[in-house]
């Protein structure tokens, strides 16, 4: 019989399968990168199974100055702030052509804002309409709210659903 060294404590233990699992549960977890060489962090911890490295503090970063580019791209010009142009009025400012431009289209008239006494008409099946129930499908009937069943007895199924049919029917 051979004599094994225990991992935990240094002594002598007559079981080399003990030591060889007291090894195995003593290097697991955050303890299996104790001895690691690279020192690319300043520990271990594990969350849910997960072993995860603590990072070395890092000073701030400097902000990045602004590129050089402050021009507006096609893309972005389309959402700009557009002056009200229409193709007959006096010195219409200068831009680029485009074929959609407001400075060649015909000037629209004002929107008529509804007045708060006016009528209006609504076309609705009035009585006939649930509005509360409006989106009541026919899958949702079927939505008891009951627990999902654990029973397998193909009987007992017959006779739940046969019983549920009845209650849908009345």
């Amino acid at each position: 019989m051979t004599l094994g060294k225990s991992a935990s404590t240094g002594a002598l233990s007559a079981d080399p399968k003990l030591d060889a699992l007291k090894r195995k549960y003593a290097n697991a977890g955050p303890s299996y990168f104790k001895n690691s060489a690279v020192g690319s962090s300043r520990g271990f911890f594990q969350t849910a199974g997960t072993i995860l490295a603590r990072p070395y503090k890092t000073g701030a970063v400097p902000a990045k100055p602004k590129s050089g580019n402050l021009g507006q791209s096609e893309y972005g010009s389309q959402f700009g702030p557009k002056r009200y142009c229409y193709s007959s009025m006096d010195n219409k400012p200068l831009t680029k052509y485009d074929p959609m431009a407001y400075r060649s289209r015909n000037a629209l008239p004002d929107i008529k804002l509804r007045a708060n006494n006016s009528s209006t008409v609504d076309f609705d099946q009035g009585l006939f309409v649930d509005k509360k129930r409006q989106f009541y499908t026919t899958n949702s009937q079927y939505l008891t709210g009951d627990p999902v069943t654990v029973v397998s007895n193909p009987g007992i199924l017959a006779d739940q659903y046969r019983i549920r049919k009845e209650q849908r029917a009345k």
